[in-house]
């Protein structure tokens, strides 16, 4: 009987790991523990041309994602504009969102650059659980505007 008391509680600690008592919370994409009920969120950002005018060489498109509570840079991509997929489609922590578009047009090809130009920039909020698609409309020379819905 000497034994039982230790076999008790050895099994009380069994029990308790098995049932979570102690785990440790979830974690989000960024690696910091989520609130109880909290559940990632999508963000697809597409970029979409609004007139028939382009870059006579082509561009690069930039597109910037920050988190704006902890100012971490969740995306900084340059690459080539293709209409018929997403810039950007990922799981993130709920909360707000800075998007940071510009172009940077090809000179002769696109191993050379010209400066940014056509910009724009808005901030998202994420909701729980919940996808947002954003759309940038591009109109070359004219500037660019960043539609959440």
């Amino acid at each position: 009987m000497r034994g039982r008391p230790q076999a008790l509680v050895a099994l009380s600690l069994v029990a308790a790991q098995l049932t979570g008592c102690g785990a440790e919370r979830p974690r989000g994409t960024d690696g910091r523990p989520t609130s109880a009920g909290e559940r990632p969120a999508r963000l697809t950002v597409r970029q979409t041309l609004t007139t028939e005018v382009r870059y006579v060489e082509g561009s690069m498109s930039r597109l910037r994602v920050e988190e704006i509570r902890s100012g971490a840079v969740i995306s900084d991509e340059l690459r080539p504009f293709r209409g018929d997929e997403p810039l950007f489609d990922r799981r993130l922590e709920p909360g707000e969102y800075r998007l940071t578009s510009h172009q940077r047009p090809c000179s002769g090809n696109c191993a050379n650059l010209d400066p940014p130009t056509d910009g724009c920039e808005t901030t998202v909020r994420l909701e729980p659980g919940r996808n947002l698609a954003a759309t940038i409309a591009l109109a070359p020379s004219q500037g660019c505007t960043i539609g959440v819905g």
